[in-house]
């Protein structure tokens, strides 16, 4: 008889792995997730949407109209009209014009009565003239203005650009300052301030204050131009900068600044 045929041994068991190493500090380690990143909180801002004047945000900025000279002797009247102040390509637009007249207008706008804050970071992305005569800024002024009066409000330059004449070299540089009762133009006392480094004028820049109850710091672009610490036992003569300002944006025309 042929032989049965017998099953196949059982497989042989698999190896056993090898041992795991104790851990050590050459092990890698897996890290927690980054926390998210909050996003700035606004108290106000305006990205200037829309196209016209009639687009401008009347809830928050007062046109003014005067010719006053801005106590500085300046040449332009400021006026309501969209051929000086216009809202295009996401952008404010204030232009300075020789009318037929002989008059020269412009533009300024100010958030006083409407938005006015103290502290915080004060930002804008903005492009200058870079013509001669020109003297915009972008500034603030103490709320209680209308009672104390300038300088004893305070007054806080953000950015000026001077554009005098040669031998002047000014106006290569963004500069900003400050003003109170005790450090004034006014009173020739005014405080050094700072400059940026010389600029590209045909280019857009950022300029900055950070401001805290002891201490404004300035920027331009992210690199910081001036600084200024409060004294201990200061009061609004030398310090008007513990109370709401408003901003203002202008661009003057000629005078004590703008040669």
């Amino acid at each position: 008889d042929a032989p049965a045929a017998s099953p196949p041994p059982p497989p042989s068991p698999p190896p056993s792995p090898p041992p795991r190493p104790p851990a050590s500090s050459t092990s890698p380690a897996v890290a927690p997730a980054p926390s998210p990143v909050a996003a700035p909180e606004f108290l106000f801002r305006d990205d200037f949407d829309g196209a016209g004047l009639a687009a401008l945000d009347r809830s928050s900025w007062n046109v003014e109209v005067n010719c006053n000279g801005g106590g500085n002797n300046e040449l332009q009247c400021y006026v309501d009209s969209q051929d000086n102040i216009d809202v295009r390509d996401g952008m404010l637009h204030i232009t300075a014009r020789k009318e037929s007249d002989g008059r020269v207008t412009s533009g300024r706008l100010t958030t006083e009565g409407k938005v006015e804050i103290a502290y915080g970071r004060w930002e804008a992305r903005l492009r200058v003239p870079g013509v001669l005569g020109t003297w915009p800024a972008f500034w603030t002024l103490g709320n209680d203005i209308g009672e104390i009066s300038w300088p004893a409000c305070g007054e806080i330059d953000i950015m000026e650009n001077f554009q005098r004449a040669p031998p002047d070299r000014s106006g290569e540089s963004l500069y900003s300052t400050a003003h109170s009762a005790k450090h004034s133009w006014g009173t020739g006392t005014a405080l050094p301030g700072g400059s940026s480094e010389p600029l590209d004028l045909d280019q857009f820049h950022t300029v900055r204050m950070d401001w805290s109850p002891d201490k404004l710091e300035f920027f331009v672009n992210g690199e910081r131009t001036w600084f200024l610490d409060r004294s201990p036992g200061s009061t609004n003569y030398d310090w008007p900068y513990a109370k709401p300002h408003f901003a203002l944006l202008n661009l003057a025309i000629g005078g004590e600044g703008g040669g």
